[in-house]
């Protein structure tokens, strides 16, 4: 059985598997921060300065990840790149 190739040649397929597990685990953290935002919400409790914190961590983490995606699929990206700021 044959692996799948990707039509664009100008993303290597293991900065497309870092990318897509950086996504599913990116996916993961939305949630997770979800349900704790959730149970304050039910037992009626105060956001405090960590949960911001989380907020604000999970805000630059999706940015970055947004940036990954925009440059080629991945952190590592070519400099030359005249896409990428």
């Amino acid at each position: 059985m044959t692996a799948y190739t990707f039509p664009s040649s100008r993303v290597s397929q293991p900065a497309l598997k870092e990318t897509v597990l950086c996504s599913v685990l990116q996916l993961l953290d939305f949630v997770a921060i979800g349900l704790r935002l959730w149970s304050r919400r039910m037992n009626r409790t105060r956001l405090r300065a960590n949960d911001y914190a989380i907020l604000v961590a999970l805000f630059f983490s999706a940015s970055l990840l947004g940036v990954a995606i925009f440059c080629e699929g991945s952190v590592n990206v070519n400099p030359n790149n005249a896409d990428c700021p």
